[in-house]
């Protein structure tokens, strides 16, 4: 009798360990292809009057690249809201379902700090929900 208990406790335990497994390499697999994730922006390059937007692949971006954002982009990166502003969805980093407003970083900014300026911050893997121009 005691073996049968303890051979199916062997055997619940080893299913138990197996689940486990495929579950966190199924969560490491998921991550990795989020932090892989690439789409095509459009990024301000050249000089003087040849200074235009052309459409890139975000790999490609560099810092102090300036991109416009359009609505329903997943952001590959984080990023500073220089003008205007978004409508961010953030559930995805902060669980709450209220969509943030994020404004354009004043000019009066001298030294930029992540955690005191997160409202200008535009975080990676983020969704736009609204994005609106200011000026041109």
């Amino acid at each position: 009798m005691y073996y049968v208990f303890a051979g199916v406790l062997i055997g619940l335990s080893v299913i138990a360990v197996v689940v486990s497994l495929y579950d966190t390499i199924s969560n490491l697999n998921r991550i990795k292809k989020q932090a892989q994730y690439t789409c095509q922006v459009k990024v301000l390059r050249g000089e003087g009057a040849s200074r235009a937007f052309t459409e890139v692949n975000s790999a490609e971006l560099v810092p102090g690249d300036i991109i416009q954002i359009p609505d329903q982009l997943v952001i590959p990166c984080d990023l500073i809201l220089i003008k205007g502003s978004c409508v961010m969805n953030e559930s995805m980093l902060t669980g709450e379902s209220i969509p943030a407003i994020k404004t354009s970083v004043p000019s009066t900014t001298e030294v930029y700090e992540r955690n005191k300026d997160a409202k200008y911050t535009i975080f990676g893997g983020t969704k736009v929900v609204q994005a609106r121009k200011a000026g041109d």
